[in-house]
């Protein structure tokens, strides 16, 4: 005797809830692509920006107290 869920239906069915699955992950892929390529562009973004704004600024501090230091004579 067959079972129920042996009917060539619910094989259509199952092959189809695969498909569907399958299409889900490859959303879900390219999301998690997209979101990774974003954070990326920030963090390496970020770095040429501390470089060339926030290291300027930690130079012109550290010149300063250096000169402080050598007026001190």
């Amino acid at each position: 005797m067959n079972k129920h869920s042996d009917f060539p239906g619910n094989i259509s069915q199952s092959i189809f809830d695969k498909i569907k699955k399958t299409k889900k992950l490859k959303q879900l892929r390219i999301k998690l692509l997209l979101i990774g390529i974003s954070i990326d562009f920030i963090l390496w973004g970020s770095i040429p920006y501390f470089l060339f704004y926030q290291g300027n600024l930690i130079w012109q501090i550290a010149r300063n107290n250096l000169n402080e230091f050598n007026d001190v004579d």
